[in-house]
């Protein structure tokens, strides 16, 4: 499908101006205390737009998968006309957890307390003497509590805020500059969870620079340009930020930055490139792979390379997202690194790592 057709504006790399910023002094007590934990939960957890799920995960009518944040439980459904739904996953009965697996496929959704029985929609459609009820059989009447639902990029948003900030507006400028990766015609072939005894905030921090990779990932610099004299930088005023770091190509700070080493060897056999060709000028590698595979990539069945402009073949545009969410945009796979908090352990988090590659019409 042509960007014609598709309407795709091309990822911007004009730097954004720093905005103004406050200056708060953060206090070690964000990381630890019990009260602080409280407040991020009044003020922020329950007014962000959140990302649940992916939508490809429940590609089917009735199917529906559970996200959960702290203590809340979200059942989040596809609809019999495709789109989608959320719900908090509570029988307004009696406040019985109505869902108790993580995911499936099922037309009514049965409280295991009374058993009450909703449709897909959240709307109550059976239940026990119905005719002993004030006022009435309450089927038709009675409806799960929803949750703000939001599609784009592939992922499924949900915010428990009745009024929240308009979505376009909280997720800008993100919306736009992914859109040329198609995200939503990827797969997710990684999905892992993990529980770690720190606060969420502390590995947000983490990717928040790319001040530690000399020393903590020295073998990066082979193949990546660490070096933040040559990445950009750009701060936007609702808590998002970007980096564009340059990949494909040693770093000129690495011991032998003219030298082709693997990875970066492979990367260039894949596009049928020889590396002894670049022996002694590694740093032509870049530009040698963006050529090659505006070249090639059809023929090898990368549909996606059309969409995106010959810096995103082969560097990493990772978007830094408020409040805890890293998306790395690279050319063949994106990665999504995002720290939860804990239900009631502000010392503790539950880390999750995602990786999703485009869906191939087929193998070259």
């Amino acid at each position: 499908m042509s960007k014609q057709k598709l309407k795709i504006k091309p990822t911007p790399r004009d730097h954004q101006p720093d905005p103004v910023i406050r200056g708060d002094k953060i206090s070690g007590e964000r990381y630890y205390s019990k009260n602080f934990m409280e407040k991020e939960w009044d003020c922020m957890w329950t007014k962000v737009w959140q990302i649940a799920g992916w939508a490809s995960e429940i590609p089917n009518s009735d199917d529906f998968f559970v996200y959960k944040i702290r203590k809340e439980e979200i059942l989040v459904v596809r609809q019999k006309d495709n789109s989608i739904k959320a719900f908090y996953n509570v029988c307004p009965h009696r406040g019985n957890i109505l869902v108790h697996v993580e995911n499936g496929s099922l037309d009514t959704f049965k409280c295991t307390y009374h058993g009450w029985v909703y449709d897909t929609q959240g709307i109550l459609r059976n239940l026990q003497d119905p005719e002993d009820f004030d006022g009435g059989n309450p089927c038709g009447k009675i409806k799960l509590k929803e949750v703000q639902c939001k599609t784009a990029l592939g992922f499924v948003w949900i915010n428990l805020d009745d009024n929240p900030q308009e979505f376009e507006e909280a997720l800008s400028p993100l919306l736009d500059h992914l859109e040329p990766y198609q995200p939503e015609r990827f797969i997710r072939v990684l999905n892992l969870t993990c529980e770690v005894n720190c606060n969420w905030k502390i590995i947000h921090d983490n990717f928040n620079e790319s001040y530690h990779l000399p020393t903590l990932h020295p073998e990066l610099s082979v193949h990546i340009e660490n070096n933040y004299k040559f990445s950009q930088f750009d701060m936007y005023e609702n808590g998002h930020n970007r980096m564009l770091m340059p990949g494909h190509k040693p770093a000129l700070g690495n011991e032998s930055p003219n030298d082709v080493q693997f990875p970066l060897s492979e990367a260039l056999k894949a596009w049928d490139l020889n590396p002894d060709d670049f022996s002694g000028k590694a740093q032509e590698t870049r530009t040698a792979i963006q050529k090659q595979k505006r070249k090639l990539a059809k023929e090898k069945g990368f549909w996606h390379y059309e969409f995106l402009t010959d810096e995103q073949l082969t560097d990493y545009y990772f978007y830094n997202c408020f409040p805890n969410y890293d998306i790395t945009m690279t050319p063949d796979g994106i990665q999504v690194q995002r720290p939860q908090p804990h239900p009631t352990d502000p010392e503790k988090c539950f880390f999750e790592h995602w990786w999703f590659v485009p869906k191939m019409e087929r193998l070259s």
